[in-house]
């Protein structure tokens, strides 16, 4: 559900789509199973370039890439738990919301039919290279991204910053494995979200109320032991 609001000056969350909004994974281990009876290891997952992953037949590379790039396999997705809630609590708080998915340009118009199919609502939608996601939240200033691969939140701390109401990665199979200080694990959006409404509410008292280190308070908050 596209919203477009007077107010430009609202803090923008970003999101992304495949594995935090839609249950992208859940299709993709379904289809290598039932096309090529192939489980993935993802375990063994150290990057997420499809034709280096072992359990990956050359068969089921050129079937997979197929429906990737005709959209086929992001039709018969639905929205991961909490996903429509999530988004209207986002826009309820008061926060802009910024789509980000590596999915092809011309898939755009497919995928916004999807989100307004399933009452998922947002302001902006961004067909973008996993690789460059950390630009394009830098010149948005995005206060929050939520995520499912690891490399995509790392390539943010390394070439922007930690942002300010933080990073955070949906955990699935494949980012089981790794972990860094800087990037929040959670279940799945909805806790993400909460989380994200919760950091504002105390940063904003810390830094309005009270005195002292904010990098501090943050990594309180992180850990979950910021008192007031």
């Amino acid at each position: 559900m596209l919203l477009v609001y007077a107010n430009y000056n609202m803090d923008i969350i970003g999101l992304d789509l495949d594995g935090v909004l839609s249950n992208t994974g859940i299709v993709i281990e379904k289809f290598l199973a039932e096309e090529f009876n192939i489980t993935p290891d993802w375990d063994s997952v150290e990057h997420y370039i499809l034709d280096k992953m072992d359990f990956m037949t050359e068969e089921a590379l050129e079937a997979f890439l197929k429906c990737l790039y005709d959209g086929s396999l992001f039709e018969k997705a639905e929205p991961h738990n909490y996903a429509e809630h999530s988004t209207k609590k986002l826009r309820n708080q008061g926060f802009k919301i910024a789509i980000l998915t590596s999915r092809k340009a011309k898939l755009k118009a497919m995928t916004m039919d999807w989100l307004d199919k399933h009452d998922i609502v947002y302001d902006l939608v961004y067909m973008i290279h996993s690789s460059k996601k950390h630009e394009l939240i830098k010149t948005l200033d995005i206060k929050a991204f939520v995520e499912d691969r690891f490399d995509t939140l790392e390539s943010i701390i390394q070439n922007h910053k930690p942002l300010d109401l933080g990073l955070y990665v949906v955990t699935e199979p494949h980012n089981r494995r790794f972990n860094n200080e800087h990037i929040i694990r959670v279940p799945d959006v909805s806790v993400a979200v909460d989380r994200i409404i919760d950091y504002r509410k105390w940063r904003g008292f810390f830094l309005t109320k009270c005195q002292g280190n904010v990098e501090k308070f943050i990594k309180e908050y992180q850990d979950g032991t910021h008192t007031v």
